[in-house]
């Protein structure tokens, strides 16, 4: 499953929604850039990182939270069986 949302504007709530919405699921590409995503958005998705398997991200974001978030999904892909 691939989502671009890039360019809509959905600042830190819609940030916040997005991660709740992808809990429990697989999906091979992220895309959120330029949305208008703060720290508050950007920590918000990072919590619902480890909740979901996330194969590539584009978010312009520039937060620790969410960096660490993605760089641990991705070393759990590389030490869990991850069946498409």
């Amino acid at each position: 499953t691939k989502v671009y949302l890039d360019h809509n504007q959905i600042g830190d709530a819609g940030a916040k929604a997005f991660g709740e919405a992808l809990k429990g699921t697989h999906v091979t590409k992220v895309s959120l850039d330029f949305n208008q995503i703060g720290d508050a958005g950007a920590t918000a998705f990072a919590a619902c990182i480890p909740h979901t398997v996330i194969i590539n991200a584009d978010l312009y974001v520039k937060s620790k939270e969410l960096s660490d978030a993605l760089e641990l999904n991705k070393r759990k892909l590389f030490l869990t069986p991850y069946y498409m």
